[in-house]
This record gives structure tokens, sequence and C-alpha cells, in this order.
């Protein structure tokens, strides 16, 4: 619940349309440590959220014990033509995000601190 923040895709969340489907599948209905979210802007905000991350790392891929952010619209995503991208979801705005070890109250606050500096 931010105030820059759009939307919080997983599927453990109620509002989730797959909530049923991770209930069935996931343990305590917990989807595991990767999210995705979309920070209100659009480009321009993602960028500057992604650039003012401190603890949180930024890679194209996952696979690391820290928490990593990254950008599918110029990575993973970026062959794939604006119009696809926007129907599948991959939007100018969009970040996933997979948690790391550190102290959960620390990546929060990275997250918070970025959000804030990315609308300046």
């Amino acid at each position: 619940n931010h105030p820059k923040v759009e939307e919080v895709l997983y599927p453990s969340l109620p509002e989730s349309p797959y909530h049923d489907l991770a209930k069935k599948l996931f343990k305590d209905y917990c989807a595991g440590g990767v999210l995705s979210f979309k920070i209100k802007g659009g480009r321009e905000e993602a960028i500057k959220f992604l650039q003012n991350l401190k603890l949180i790392f930024t890679s194209p891929s996952f696979g690391a014990p820290e928490t990593i952010a990254s950008y599918p619209v110029i990575s993973a995503a970026k062959q794939i033509p604006p119009e696809i991208r926007e129907k599948i979801g991959i939007t100018e705005n969009l970040i996933r995000l997979a948690v790391g070890l550190e102290n959960a109250e620390d990546i929060i606050q990275d997250l918070e601190q970025a959000l804030e500096k990315a609308f300046k």
C-alpha cells in the first residue's frame, strides 16, 4: 500500500486473478519471493526508481541470495514489440522483484526511498 504504486502482481494476494490457484498450489498460500509491481508514471519514473535503489541490486535475471529488481521492458522483453508487451502486461512501469535474504525492513525502506526519489 504505497501511494506511488499502481498495482502489485502476486498470486498470494486476494485480489489476484490467480489467488485460488495459488491457494491450491502453494503451502500456506505463499507463492514465493518473486513479485511484480507497477509504479505510477511510466518509463522515466521506473528508471529513476531503479537508479535510486541502494540496497537492492538491479539485474536482468534472478538467481542470487540478494534482492534483485529488474525492468523487463529493457531486459527480458526487449525484443517483444511494444503493442504485444502491453497486451501481455509488460508495461513501461512494471518492475520485477526477487526478494533475497536481507532484512525485510531494510528492503521495504529501500523500496520506499527509491519510490519517493523517482517522483522528484
